[in-house]
């Protein structure tokens, strides 16, 4: 009797104990609330509640597979838990099961009408298959529950955001980081929002503030970049690239982005070294091998930036830009015979091209002009 007595009351402190210290980040009290939950499951009587607060507590370590284990235990003696078809739903949902994860969120919701959470999970996974106004609808009624909800208000903005429905996005995203200040995700939809419409300075404002709270987030690094580089920040869009880089190696894009940025900083050197950093990664670049080609002109070396325009046009037969700026340096190189011809090429590719006439008129009367850089 003595024993059954101990049993039950060391299950009681074993749930006090692990509702006490959730929310710890420390490895100590995460493994001790593992044990404790666990320790109540193999005791002779069976805790739902226990069960599920185990599965959000691998969920919540991202262990899902154990996680499902408890949540589908969950369902199997008591089919009408809301919670555990909710966190089944997110977990599939995360694993692109996106159909069985709707029918988990709608079972939530039919549950508890005012499971705020299952709306916004049911919401993302209709905006993931693109159906914006089903998910706002859903949405919508979450805010009647939670009219201040952080997450339900990202939802309408995110869902607005992919509709092009951009002062709606703005409105949402702001409520949302009202209640969420920390949200770095809101805070980067809310730069692409910005970027959007072509409003360059508030886009770089809230994608700093994205950087400010999560530093290893890359699209959102790669975003501010882009936006720095299109201010004309082209020192500050080279530094956070650089940091791209250091997250993601190897990337042909941010070296030849680093290019450009060095292009218009008037450092030919070093952007050649990023050009061809890039194209080493993929020789097909075309962009980069265009960009290399000029670098090189700058620098002097025609005969280099002709060689890289050619490799250009082994690629790209009808490339105007190649021909274009093949036919310019060609010309100051004096071979007039071989410009002439690139100059023909550029008006056979674009026979109504504005410029055609002008740049053959230029090469009979010696003039020049100079090759151009292009930008993704």
């Amino acid at each position: 009797m003595k024993l059954k007595r101990f049993i039950f009351f060391g299950a009681i402190i074993s749930c006090l104990l692990g509702v006490i210290i959730i929310g710890r980040e420390n490895v100590f009290y995460q493994k001790t609330r593992e044990v404790l939950f666990n320790n109540i499951l193999h005791l002779n009587f069976y805790s739902i509640q226990s069960d599920l607060n185990l599965g959000k507590e691998f969920f919540r370590k991202w262990r899902l597979k154990k996680a499902m284990v408890h949540f589908d235990r969950v369902l199997k003696s008591e089919t009408n838990n809301a919670e555990a078809h909710y966190f089944k739903g997110k977990i599939l949902y995360i694993r692109n099961r996106t159909d069985e994860a709707m029918r988990h969120y709608e079972e939530s919701i039919r549950l508890d009408r005012n499971f705020t959470l299952a709306y916004n999970g049911l919401a993302m996974a209709l905006i993931k298959k693109e159906k914006f106004t089903d998910a706002a609808k859903y949405l919508y009624e979450a805010l009647d529950h939670e009219p201040d909800n952080a997450d339900t208000n990202f939802g309408l903005g995110f869902a607005y955001l992919e509709q092009g429905r951009y002062d709606q996005a703005v409105i949402h995203f702001k409520r949302s980081l009202k209640n969420k200040p920390d949200s770095a995700e809101a805070y980067y939809k809310l730069g692409l929002t910005h970027e959007n419409v072509g409003d360059t300075e508030n886009a770089i404002i809230n994608f700093y503030n994205a950087f400010k709270l999560k530093p290893y987030f890359v699209d959102n690094i790669t975003h501010f970049a882009l936006n720095l580089y299109r201010k004309g920040e082209y020192e500050q869009s080279v530094h956070y690239y650089k940091k791209a880089l250091d997250l993601i190696p190897n990337n042909e894009n941010f070296y030849f982005n680093i290019g450009a940025a060095l292009t218009e900083l008037k450092m030919y050197n070093k952007a050649i070294s990023y050009y061809s950093k890039a194209i080493k990664i993929n020789p097909s670049h075309t962009n980069a091998l265009n960009n290399l080609a000029n670098a090189y002109y700058m620098t002097g070396d025609m005969e280099e930036s002709v060689t890289q325009f050619i490799k250009l046009l082994d690629i790209n037969p009808d490339s105007l830009e190649a021909h274009f700026n093949l036919g310019i340096i060609l010309e100051k190189m004096g071979n007039l015979k071989k410009a002439m011809k690139h100059f023909e090429e550029v008006l056979r590719i674009k026979p109504d091209f504005a410029k055609a006439q002008d740049l053959i008129f230029r090469l009979k009367n010696k003039g020049t002009i100079q090759p151009q850089t292009f930008t993704d």
